[in-house]
């Protein structure tokens, strides 16, 4: 009987933005749904604008207004099913967008340098960590076991307003990373799933632009940049 929008599921949760206490159709919540015992729980009210949602079956991660500050710039909140807690867990003033989380880690982009950069958060340990603070911009990861994938503008020497960028592959165990494309463009990658990494490219210089988008899916693996043991290759 109301909106709903971008479905994630785990074992036996369902988080989704809907409308369901909302005053308007596109005035979105964020809400854990439990099929089981028909349960559902209010994560994030619509007037915090939640947004940029993940969930790895056990951590929700999304960004959302302060609920105790009238800034216009957006945390990273948790929230862990298991125990019921919901942390807001990055309390910078500058702009974070664009999370992701898996087996308790949570990447996101930041915005509190003079670049846009890579950041994490270990929920076992309660550590932040810049996991790339280049100059340029880096933008949108996705983070699954020890591998992390964004799109990096260092390659073309531009910035998110107007430029190109590669996708850049990143090994959380070993400290090693890789560019893997070499055709700029407007990259948007999925998380790597089997040594398999799926991705969409644009071209903004195209006659189809803002349309067009190409699908690909890369094997990491025979294209050389993981090994067998599931870890980037060194160039």
């Amino acid at each position: 009987p109301f909106g709903q929008a971008a479905p994630l599921f785990g074992d036996d949760a369902f988080v989704v933005l809907s409308s369901r206490q909302s005053p308007g159709l596109w005035e979105l919540e964020l809400d854990l749904w439990k099929p089981s015992t028909d349960e559902w729980k209010l994560l994030s009210a619509s007037q915090f604008g939640p947004e940029r949602v993940s969930f790895d079956g056990r951590h929700v991660s999304w960004i959302a207004f302060p609920d105790d500050s009238l800034a216009w710039e957006k945390d990273v909140y948790v929230h862990d099913v298991q125990t019921g807690d919901t942390r807001r867990i990055v309390k910078d003033p500058a702009w974070q967008s664009f999370t992701s989380v898996d087996q308790g880690r949570v990447v996101w982009e930041d915005e509190r340098g003079v670049d846009i950069n890579i950041y994490l958060y270990d929920l076992a340990t309660n550590t932040e960590t810049c996991v790339c603070c280049e100059p340029y911009d880096q933008i949108s990861p996705h983070i699954s076991g020890n591998l992390m994938v964004w799109s990096d503008y260092r390659f073309t020497q531009t910035s998110l307003n107007g430029g190109k960028n590669d996708l850049y592959l990143y090994d959380l165990d070993t400290r090693v990373g890789r560019r893997i494309t070499f055709d700029p463009g407007w990259y948007g990658a999925y998380p790597v799933r089997q040594g398999r990494l799926a991705y969409v490219r644009l071209d903004p210089t195209s006659p189809a632009f803002p349309y067009g988008h190409e699908g690909y899916v890369i094997d990491l693996v025979r294209a050389g940049f993981l090994g067998a043991d599931g870890h980037v290759v060194p160039e």
